[in-house]
């Protein structure tokens, strides 16, 4: 039970810290996701971003913690496009989401000499 009650315990004091009610997107994820949120991410705009996107793209914990681990946060909106300027909202966006900069490829193994 001490695992859990840590984890809780630290969550409320978190937000206490910043005297703001707790936000929507961190009371709509998962229990699971608000531990890697509270664990892996110091900024408090920074961790509800995250749970916004959590909850916007389904992410599992999995993603969540992968996207965490590779600055998402920091990498997104880099990309240098006209893709607001030539496309409609709906595609502008679902483009810029594919292009985000820069790719991380570390997830691919290549074997050497390729």
């Amino acid at each position: 039970m001490q695992h859990i009650r840590k984890p809780r315990q630290s969550f409320h004091r978190l937000w206490d810290k910043l005297n703001s009610p707790l936000p929507d997107p961190v009371l709509n994820i998962p229990w699971g996701h608000n531990v890697i949120l509270i664990e892996k991410v110091k900024n408090p705009r920074e961790r509800v971003w995250y749970a916004r996107q959590t909850i916007g793209h389904g992410w599992s914990r999995a993603i969540l913690h992968h996207q965490i681990e590779s600055d998402l946060y920091l990498r997104q909106g880099k990309a240098i496009t006209n893709f607001t300027d030539t496309l409609p909202a709906p595609q502008s966006d679902l483009a810029l989401q594919t292009f985000k900069d820069p790719y991380i490829f570390s997830f691919g193994k290549v074997p050497a000499g390729f």
